[in-house]
């Protein structure tokens, strides 16, 4: 069986990925909708305050017109409730048509008239409610005998409006982003669990993945300075490169000691025998000695042989258990053209490497 690739299953992480971005952009829209809710009441309760500080005289006409305005922030609440108790007209579009777009096309007319039914019911009951506050504002100022006290009370009714009207706003757009936040979260994150998550194709996905990266560890753990040499970056060794360099310094020193060639005289003739030496291009210096080492990393003389040994009985593939291959030379027969699978077995004792790894050579272009 082929091994799951990241793109068999690209179109299930995509769509993970929009219902994860759905969730949290609900969440946030909820979020900013509360915080400005609060920060609306806040002013409400600081206009308050101040326009019963200017009008001491007016209180209980000030207390009548709160309490109209209290009772016209509930129409929010009874509308939605009225014309759609479950919310679905809000948040059905945004959770469905990642789970289930047939429903959506099935259903998006109906949302889209219960939406529009609610707004005008809302608009009309609050204009109706808004008028007659009005008018009791006016009732109640035509009574203010004194120009300045009519002047006041004017001014608070103004105020009060004002900012009654932006805690109804917050108020509404508050219960507009709960549905979607509850049920995006709810919906969307099951919906993730066991659609996605829980698939077989991503569980098979990310077990392979999974085993792939253990047996490539393992692969270097038999070989724990090859990742080392195969860059010119030594980070993981800087340690033991340090503890090298001192010991280097501290025997070439003690040996010049021995060898009396530490005054300056007698090391320029050592100098130039050495740079002698370095110019000999038969020599085997350390630079030299890495590239033969990084070359052996990818020789495949042994695997070559079980290969040609294959070959002889007609056979087109073989398989080789992770503790007779490394990750280097998987590497290596790939570049070759020959195609690398794995599975994983049972394997009982200490230490064993549970990959199997089949080289397979059936599908290579005929040879020129």
């Amino acid at each position: 069986m082929a091994l799951i690739k990241e793109s068999d299953i690209k179109e299930l992480q995509n769509k993970k990925a929009d219902a994860e971005t759905t969730i949290r952009a609900t969440s946030d829209a909820y979020d900013k909708s509360v915080r400005e809710l609060d920060n609306s009441k806040g002013m409400l309760a600081d206009a308050i305050a101040e326009q019963k500080t200017e009008n001491p005289n007016h209180l209980e006409s000030l207390d009548v017109l709160i309490a109209d305005h209290e009772e016209r922030l509930k129409l929010p609440q009874a509308v939605m409730q009225e014309f759609d108790p479950t919310g679905m007209s809000v948040w059905g579009e945004l959770v469905y048509e990642i789970i289930d777009m047939d429903f959506v096309k099935e259903n998006e007319e109906k949302w889209r008239t219960t939406r529009a039914a609610r707004d005008q019911a809302l608009k009309d009951r609050s204009d109706i409610k808004e008028a007659l506050i009005s008018k009791k504002v006016d009732d109640i100022s035509d009574n203010i005998a004194d120009p300045t006290d009519k002047e006041k009370f004017e001014k608070a009714g103004s105020v009060l409006s004002d900012s009654y009207m932006r805690v109804f706003k917050s108020t509404q757009e508050v219960l507009l982003a709960t549905g979607p936040k509850e049920k995006s979260s709810e919906l969307l994150g099951k919906w993730i669990i066991d659609e996605i998550d829980n698939s077989d194709l991503v569980i098979r996905f990310q077990k392979e993945k999974d085993e792939r990266k253990e047996a490539i560890a393992d692969s270097f753990k038999r070989a724990d300075r090859q990742k080392a040499l195969l860059r010119e970056n030594h980070e993981d060794l800087i340690a033991e490169k340090e503890i090298l360099s001192s010991d280097n310094e501290l025997i070439q020193k003690e040996f010049a000691e021995e060898m009396g060639i530490t005054g300056e005289g007698e090391n320029v003739l050592v100098k130039e025998s050495l740079e002698r030496l370095r110019k000999d291009k038969n020599d085997f210096n350390a630079s030299k000695a890495l590239e033969l080492t990084r070359d052996s990393l990818f020789a495949l003389d042994g695997i070559i042989e079980k290969i040609k040994q294959a070959c002889a009985t007609g056979v087109s593939s073989i398989k080789i258990t992770g503790d007779d291959i490394s990750g280097t030379q998987v590497y290596s027969l790939i570049d070759l053209g020959y195609k690398v699978t794995h599975s994983t077995v049972f394997n009982q004792g200490r230490n064993k490497d549970n990959t199997v790894y089949t080289i397979d050579w059936t599908f290579a272009p005929s040879a020129s």
